[in-house]
């Protein structure tokens, strides 16, 4: 249990990081859920475990937020036939 302790301590010190960085963390659970499609996709071996998935991302009142690309109009893009 003490190992798992020391896990999500290493996980609160990359949040905390994270955090000194201007990034928002928050811990996931979702982000592990699947550890088959983790292994398979990040070719991690089958020994390893997942145990925590941190999702990371600017706030919404931050600069980076406020960018908006120019759309195309729905009906130049999406047809029904």
């Amino acid at each position: 249990m003490a190992n798992l302790f020391l896990k999500f301590r290493f996980a609160e010190n990359i949040m905390l990081a994270a955090t000194a960085y201007g990034l928002g963390t928050i811990p996931t659970y979702n982000s592990v859920r699947f550890p088959a499609i983790l292994h398979q996709t990040l070719n991690v071996s089958d020994d390893e475990r997942f145990i925590v998935g941190i999702s990371l991302g600017y706030s919404a009142n931050t600069t980076i937020n406020s960018y908006y690309s120019e759309r195309r109009p729905v009906n130049e893009i999406l047809h029904f036939n």
